[in-house]
């Protein structure tokens, strides 16, 4: 009797260690599924980020290049369509970005039309 009393203790303490390194290597593997999924989720908020800056980007473009077709279509009367090909062509002309060729024409044209008003006031 006293063996089999052993025998049954030494099972029990066998399959109690053998519990504990299966719940040990579960929290293991929860964890390194829990730093996969953070790090496919920092992946995901880094790509998200550069789409919204590139579309921030695309729409600021947009703005300025409507904004210089307007001065196009007011300073030469011209269509939307051929003030497009205007800039297009200074674009590739001088080998400067659409946007860049469109922002300095706005630049220029705000601070012309801010040194008028600023000359008209002061006579």
């Amino acid at each position: 009797m006293e063996l089999e009393a052993v025998e049954g203790a030494s099972a029990a303490s066998g399959d109690a260690a053998l519990r504990q390194t299966q719940e040990m290597l579960d929290r293991a593997f929860d964890e390194f599924d829990v730093a996969d999924l953070l790090e496919e989720h920092a992946d995901l908020v880094c790509d998200m980020s550069e789409k919204i800056q590139q579309l921030e980007q695309g729409l600021e473009s947009r703005t300025v290049i409507g904004k210089a077709l307007g001065i196009c279509i007011e300073r030469y009367g011209i269509s939307e369509e051929q003030a497009f090909q205007f800039l297009v062509r200074i674009s590739q002309d001088q080998n400067v970005k659409l946007r860049d060729v469109a922002a300095r024409l706005v630049d220029t044209t705000v601070h012309h039309n801010e040194d008028s008003a600023e000359s008209q006031t002061q006579h």
